[in-house]
């Protein structure tokens, strides 16, 4: 069974490594085109590595879609197994959800859009946890999609598939919201250690307003987008220095004491902070 590094959470590693100017190997990142960098924040190449386990993924919000390297594969996601070929998407926040990918596939090709690209397409992108690309759109557009991409070999030849296809759609309705993207920002760089109420009189709006703004573009919560951006950080923390130091690991990530830490530990990934490292560590050392 071939995998690749806890994908999509590696991928949000990724992103937060880069903002801290820290070199992330395994990962390639291709540049959009110009004229569609106002809603693709960035494509991903993501190598497949042989595991024999299932993998955590975690999505912070952001709209993504993800294409298998080879149009043959498959991908079965959470307990209930539910089965996706070729590619699928995420538009919603996901917690404690695990997936695997078939052996064909020697790369996932991520595209990650930016906070506010759903309320920009026509068709909408509806707010599901995980979607067939297949199954998008009113009059077969995912479909058009998928076929144009898997016509490709190469991740730079899907890459340009991709942004043709996405110049074609018609722009909607809902308008980019700088305010929006300022409270991601603000979210990010304090790594989810921020309060609603402290965005909202850092941008001088209404909580309610922001909120209600929020959901609107990401279809979640100002605080379950900071919640994210905590776990992921904390995440990362324990992976890189192991499971001697949870208390300061907690402490550094914002967690008010070790019991919070490792309850929303387990909302995310089923397991303790512990059983997580612990399973990990035996997997990667067969």
């Amino acid at each position: 069974m071939y995998f690749c590094a806890d994908m999509p959470i590696c991928l949000l590693q990724h992103i937060i490594r880069q903002q801290a100017g820290i070199p992330y190997t395994e990962i390639r990142r291709i540049e959009p085109a110009s004229d569609v960098n106002t809603y693709i924040e960035s494509f991903y190449v993501l190598p497949c590595i042989p595991e024999p386990s299932d993998k955590l993924t975690c999505n912070d919000g952001t709209l993504m879609m993800a294409f298998m390297s080879d149009p043959r594969g498959i991908v079965k996601i959470g307990q209930q197994g539910l089965q996706i070929e070729s590619g699928w998407f995420s538009a919603s926040f996901t917690a404690n959800t695990y997936l695997r990918l078939s052996a064909e596939v020697e790369w996932l090709l991520v595209i990650r859009f930016r906070e506010d690209a759903p309320g920009n397409f026509s068709p909408k992108v509806s707010r599901q946890s995980f979607g067939s690309i297949s199954s998008w759109g009113e009059t077969g557009e995912g479909q058009a999609l998928l076929t144009s991409v898997n016509r490709n070999a190469t991740a730079e030849a899907k890459v340009h598939a991709i942004e043709h296809f996405f110049r074609t759609l018609p722009k909607a309705s809902i308008p980019a919201c700088g305010l929006l993207k300022e409270a991601v920002r603000s979210i990010r760089i304090r790594k989810g250690n921020i309060s609603v109420t402290e965005i909202a009189n850092e941008l001088k709006v209404n909580s309610k307003w922001l909120e209600r703004h929020f959901i609107i573009h990401t279809g979640m919560t100002p605080k379950s987008y900071a919640c994210i951006q905590r776990f992921v950080h904390a995440y990362s923390e324990l992976l890189a220095n192991g499971e001697n130091d949870l208390t300061g690991i907690a402490v550094d990530n914002g967690y008010c004491d070790l019991n919070h830490f490792i309850k929303s530990f387990k909302r995310f990934t089923g397991k303790t902070p512990l059983q997580y490292y612990k399973q990990n560590t035996d997997t990667a050392g067969k």
